[in-house]
């Protein structure tokens, strides 16, 4: 019995040196891959306050996601009195995690307002709550339960048209782990049945949130967990995109380069058209500004006119910035400032021969690299300066 104990705990000691070993390894090597989302019970899933590692998708970046659950740096709750706040609202591409947090459009929309004379007595500070997947129901239910706790000035929405329409519907987006709003009876509703999923009472279980803490917090389980995706996607890939897929980018939509070709684009459109008509007005009755941007697509700012005329025949495509000209005449009608990026964004791209999308090898898709983020920065601060 003595001996039998005596192995078991040498046999412990072995599997906890060796994971010691693996762990300290992989930290040396900066090797890691968190979860950097997290169940949410407003939103279906948001940013885990404090989880922090390296980003590898596209481009290769460290992201540190604060303890308020931003991927920004540390802000107060409180806003400063001399400070001017701008929050900002979107998706994977105000998210970021392509690029250095000092690279991100929102870093340099607060570095540019530093010099706008309008705001010569404050000091702009720039809140991030972009998170990834996410469309404008989400962004709308982050501003309520997030975002006023913060006294924002200004509420900067940031529209990424390549997905953002189909997210808001329910029907063509067919995920159940989200949130939507409905129309019942004329009227905007929350439909949160994504609350009684299998999929988000087993990530809020004990066990869950313990999993989860695992997989942020141990490096060792990362690289296991990664090479079970890795593994599971590769058995699996086979004839897991339809043949009628029919795109350039995948994951975004040609649709909304075309106005409403059918019953259920034309009500996404619709239900997106109120969700900014319901965010603009919230947000006005708090005495506060709102402004929307687009955001590009990698084909709508691709530097290759050939290519970009190529794409419009393939698909029956007739207007490429019909999404931003579609918003602006909603924020005509809805008193509200937009600022459609996609025609700037293609002159500059046309002018300098240069890529604002991708990275190393995928130039021209996916999002947006420094040289986008930079000038979709600078463009948005002066657009905010011009209209304050």
């Amino acid at each position: 019995m003595i001996a039998w104990k005596r192995n078991a705990l040498l046999i412990a000691a072995g599997l906890a040196l060796a994971l010691g070993l693996c762990e300290g390894g992989l930290r040396l090597a900066q090797i890691s891959y968190p979860y950097f989302h997290a169940p949410d019970p407003y939103r279906g899933y948001a940013l885990s306050p404090g989880v922090e590692g390296w980003y590898t998708n596209e481009n290769r970046a460290y992201i540190r996601v604060n303890s308020l659950g931003m991927r920004d740096r540390e802000h107060s709750v409180q806003k400063p009195t001399e400070n001017f706040r701008v929050a900002v609202l979107g998706d994977s591409f105000t998210e970021a995690f392509q690029v250095d947090r000092e690279k991100t459009f929102w870093s340099v929309l607060e570095s540019e307002l530093a010099d706008c004379p309008t705001l010569s007595n404050k000091t702009p500070e720039v809140l991030n709550f972009g998170v990834g997947g996410y469309g404008t129901a989400q962004e709308l239910l982050t501003l309520r339960h997030q975002v006023w706790q913060f006294d924002p000035d200004l509420i900067l929405l940031a529209f990424f048209s390549g997905n953002d329409v189909r997210n808001n519907s329910k029907k063509l987006q067919g995920d159940n782990r989200i949130p939507y709003f409905i129309f019942e009876g004329g009227r905007l509703t929350l439909d949160a049945g994504f609350r009684d999923t299998a999929w988000y009472r087993s990530r809020t279980s004990w066990k869950g949130r313990t999993g989860f803490w695992i997989l942020n917090y141990f490096r060792t389980a990362q690289v296991l967990k990664r090479a079970w995706n890795l593994a599971w996607s590769d058995a699996t890939a086979q004839g897991a995109v339809p043949d009628n897929v029919n795109t350039i980018e995948a994951g975004l939509d040609d649709t909304t380069f075309r106005e409403s070709v059918n019953p259920d684009w034309k009500m996404a459109w619709h239900i997106t058209g109120a969700l900014i008509s319901q965010m603009n007005r919230e947000v006005k009755e708090k005495s506060k500004r709102f402004f929307v941007s687009t955001i590009t697509s990698g084909i709508q700012v691709h530097p290759d006119k050939k290519i970009r005329k190529e794409f419009k025949k393939k698909m029956q495509v007739k207007n490429l910035f019909y999404p931003g000209e579609r918003l602006e005449a909603l924020g005509m009608k809805q008193g509200f400032p937009m600022l459609s990026l996609a025609p700037p964004f293609q002159a500059y791209a046309d002018q300098k021969r240069v890529f604002l999308h991708g990275f190393g090898d995928n130039l021209g898709i996916g999002h947006w690299n420094e040289r986008g983020h930079g000038l979709g920065g600078r463009l948005m601060a002066n657009f905010i300066c011009e209209k304050l």
